[in-house]
């Protein structure tokens, strides 16, 4: 796809959305009301733990990334911030991405990131489904340091995706 693995920088928002645009994009997004649940069930224990939670759309844009100061900071080192898109055309192998790909959870470790510049990261992500269709709304991520790249974050991840489709449903 024309990515480089030792690039400096990767284009991570190809639309080039202005503010205004994400914001309303946003908002509207199914994922958005499930950000309370999301917020309860995962981001409110992860204060010190050196990782993000992060939501995204089915296309892979960051709609949330949420977490303490320090480890949004590490994140957004890489870009992973709010807006951006990481599918696996835009950065290569990453978690998010994958997930979106396969349509099942994965776990990325470091190197196993395509782009080098993310190798210090690990993360693991699962796909959101609308339960009445089955099509693909987002995913949910955890980035991060050594605990996203333990086998509970990815099962972490998957209970939240459980609770948000359930959540879904009964809306």
């Amino acid at each position: 796809g024309g990515l480089d693995p030792a690039g400096a920088h990767v284009d991570v928002d190809p639309a080039q959305w202005s503010a205004a645009d994400f914001e309303e994009y946003r908002a509207g997004h199914p994922l958005t009301a499930m950000r309370p649940l999301v917020q309860s069930l995962m981001i409110d224990d992860i204060v010190g733990t050196d990782v993000v939670v992060a939501l995204t759309d089915q296309h892979g844009r960051l709609l949330w990334v949420e977490g303490d100061r320090s480890a949004r900071d590490a994140a957004a080192r890489i870009d992973f911030v709010e807006g951006s898109v990481w599918s696996e055309h835009t950065v290569g192998t990453n978690a998010p991405g994958l997930a979106l790909t396969v349509d099942q959870g994965v776990q990325i470790r470091g190197p196993e990131h395509f782009v080098s510049r993310v190798h210090e990261f690990n993360c693991a992500a699962a796909p959101v489904h609308n339960p009445t269709t089955g099509e693909v709304i987002g995913a949910i991520d955890v980035t991060g340091g050594d605990a996203a790249g333990q086998p509970f974050a990815l099962a972490a991840v998957r209970s939240v995706v459980a609770a948000v489709e359930r959540e879904l449903l009964a809306k």
